[in-house]
């Protein structure tokens, strides 16, 4: 019996449409980086008002 080793295909980068561009995600990094100087942020600077937070979610 001859078993053959079954090769899996990695898409590239370019081939995977699940992958947003570079464009894309420095857009994004950037509006986020806005939206923290305007104040539409959540500080949490200790674990409880982190837990706090993530309860209220």
């Amino acid at each position: 019996m001859i078993v053959k080793e079954k090769k899996s295909h990695i898409p590239r980068y370019d081939e995977d449409e699940t992958l947003m561009s570079k464009e894309d995600f420095f857009a994004k990094i950037n509006k986020s980086l806005a939206e923290i100087k305007e104040g539409k942020a959540t500080v949490a600077s200790t674990k409880e008002e982190l837990a706090a937070f993530l309860e209220s979610v």
